[in-house]
């Protein structure tokens, strides 16, 4: 039987949880030394949920949302082989010139704060303030947990 700990504790990119586990059923009665202990759960911060592309690609727009900041930066994990790639759209639905999904830089890998990077080195910061909408492509089963604007 396991008893979780409460709270969630953060250390450094990680989150802890504590438990007690114990080698009995929740309706057994016996009680001997050594049928219990202590144990820690950790996961990385901000990694509770995702958005995830289920096999070859996925897409996701935001609501309009308005922005201060110059750099975009992303939790996600693209895992083995996967990419994600960024647009900026106006609400009409239509790619900011320079800062459309085909021109992004796509981000490989596994990372906590990685930076959105356009091809065309137009500034994210020029539409700061003014509402706009991102368009997330995931491809081979990348997973979003995560966008801030820094």
């Amino acid at each position: 039987m396991v008893y979780m700990g409460v709270g969630m504790i953060p250390r450094g990119d990680e989150i802890w949880m504590y438990y007690g586990g114990f080698d009995v059923g929740h309706e057994e009665v016996r009680r001997e030394p050594g049928m219990g202990g202590v144990g820690r759960v950790k996961f990385l911060r901000h990694r509770i949920v995702a958005q995830a592309a289920e096999s070859t690609q996925g897409h996701l727009v935001t609501k309009p949302l308005i922005f201060s900041g110059r750099h975009l930066k992303l939790n996600a994990d693209c895992g083995a082989g996967g990419r994600i790639q960024v647009g900026v759209l106006g609400l009409d639905g239509v790619p900011v010139p320079g800062l459309g999904q085909e021109e992004c830089e796509p981000l490989i890998g596994d990372f906590l704060r990685g930076t959105v990077r356009w091809k065309s080195g137009a500034r994210l910061s020029d539409l700061a303030g003014k509402p706009v909408r991102l368009s997330f492509r995931l491809q081979w089963r990348a997973r979003l947990y995560a966008f801030r604007f820094w």
